[in-house]
């Protein structure tokens, strides 16, 4: 039996081989917000919160959800068998009609619209035209308002629905945009992210089209009904309207999802969820995150770990793993989540401990891939299978191979690789941008005499070995 979608990239760093049987995916973490109800999927699929005055809690069965998304008041997922929405079903929009292969499903007020094999289709209220949806070559991301639509295909972004003369607000006019790469809409107004950041336009009374001039390196959008968010640098940043305080981010420690809708916004940081606007009243459900998510980040805590006594790190190592392991629970899955806590944390925690180091960590680590290797049935790393959730976790090996490395560089040196650990940091965000991966790629490659300084050692030469295994891999899914 072969694992199906779990990168043997984890396996490639554990501490100790894990038993040789299947594992079930690792999940990809999502956030949706509607009016006055809020969505996720966490290990245990998907849960909602908030006002369930249509339904918009009541999450039907679901098999492997992914693109979890909430429009004003109902919900709509892609599962292994289509797409599925509940909640408020006026004019037919929870309603799903045949879709061959759907990709992305997006709600709004009066509409529902989905991507799949036969391209962009919307159905619902038309009183606003939405549903006629005009000629698009190869649409790729959709994004639906209460009277407009826009969509981000080869050509661009087109934007179409109800545009009454001197009351559109423009909404179905994008400025010029350079290289679009996301794309969200809200009540009168639409957003996007290009090459030069992030561009709004549309409905302004609250000044939620105004992007904050100190926004610095945006890398996620996410629209309320007249407030806007974004996650960049610094963390959550909210403006436009703020009746019920839906701009009043609190302190978030390290933020990777953020959603707005309505006057809510929520966002999933490493404290977990927190709500806040008319959502902030509401009680957020039990959501269990496993460590893996928790600990994207943790090579900011290694430099403190290095500087204690190996007793010390050696203590911690051990709780990670019992935490990682108690969040799995019972299931098959529990030893094996603890290995890939451990896999990824052992070089940078141990890598000034020649002792340890040479003891367990390489040893555990090749006995690891020959065994993984044989369950997958592969003889070599080209042969994984490509995901968003593989190529993340390609990085995060990376991001923790190249950490342990400052022990074997000069202080010039380390200096240059820290340009190359930020870009993997950001490549590393959700959701990802392969431009950012090539970016990080393409630094890594300027510093490949770095590796070369260092091979002859052997303790080195397996980080070396790690990074480029992981390198080789992630170019050949460019």
């Amino acid at each position: 039996m072969k694992f199906m979608k779990v990168s043997p990239l984890f396996f490639t760093l554990v501490l100790l081989a894990p038993p040789a049987r299947a594992a079930a995916p690792l999940k990809e973490y999502e956030l949706a917000v509607g009016m006055n109800h809020a969505c996720a999927i966490d290990e245990d699929g998907v849960k909602c919160w908030g006002s369930n005055k249509f339904g918009q809690t009541n999450v039907p069965p679901l098999k492997n959800p992914r693109n979890l998304v909430a429009g004003s008041h109902h919900s709509c997922v892609i599962d292994d068998e289509g797409a599925k929405c509940w909640g408020d079903s006026a004019g037919g929009k929870t309603k799903v009609p045949l879709l061959k292969n759907p990709r992305q499903i997006v709600p709004a007020w009066y509409n529902t619209c989905a991507i799949d094999d036969s391209g962009l289709r919307c159905w619902g209220n038309n009183d606003a035209r939405i549903n006629d949806v005009p000629s698009l070559h190869h649409p790729r991301q959709v994004a639906v308002g209460t009277e407009h639509a826009c969509a981000l295909d080869d050509n661009g972004v087109t934007c179409w629905g109800y545009q009454e003369p001197g009351f559109g607000w423009g909404r179905m006019n994008p400025p010029p945009l350079k290289n679009p790469k996301e794309i969200r809409a809200a009540f009168g107004h639409t957003c996007a992210l290009d090459d030069e950041g992030l561009k709004c336009w549309g409905y302004n009374a609250h000044g939620q089209i105004k992007v904050p001039k100190e926004l610095k390196n945006p890398r996620a959008v996410t629209l309320g009904d007249y407030h806007t968010c974004a996650i960049d640098d610094s963390g959550v940043k909210c403006w436009g309207d703020n009746d019920q305080g839906q701009r009043n981010s609190p302190p978030l420690w390290q933020p990777k999802i953020v959603e707005a809708g309505g006057v809510s916004t929520c966002a999933l940081s490493q404290d977990g969820m927190n709500c806040w606007g008319w959502l902030g009243k509401s009680i957020i459900p039990d959501l269990k995150f496993l460590s893996l998510f928790r600990l994207i980040d943790i090579s900011s805590q290694f430099s403190l770990l290095r500087r204690t006594s190996t007793i010390v790190r050696a203590g911690f190592f051990q709780k990670m793993g019992d935490a990682a392991a108690g969040i799995a629970g019972e299931s098959r899955d529990a030893n094996l989540t603890r290995y890939l806590i451990l896999g990824l944390a052992a070089p940078a925690v141990f890598s000034n401990d020649s002792a340890y180091y040479f003891g367990s960590v390489i040893p555990g680590y090749k006995k690891s891939l020959s065994l993984i290797q044989a369950e997958l049935g592969v003889t070599d790393i080209s042969e994984i299978p490509d995901s968003e959730t593989n190529r993340r976790i390609a990085l995060i090996s990376m991001s923790a191979s190249l950490f342990s490395m400052v022990d074997f560089l000069n202080p010039l040196d380390r200096t240059a690789m820290q340009g190359a650990l930020r870009l993997i940091g950001e490549a590393i965000a959700v959701p990802m941008d392969a431009g950012k991966i090539r970016f990080a790629l393409e630094e890594l490659d300027r510093h490949a005499f770095l590796f070369q300084k260092i091979s002859n050692n052997p303790k080195s030469a397996f980080l070396v070995q790690i990074i480029q295994s992981a390198t080789n891999w992630l170019k050949g899914k460019q």
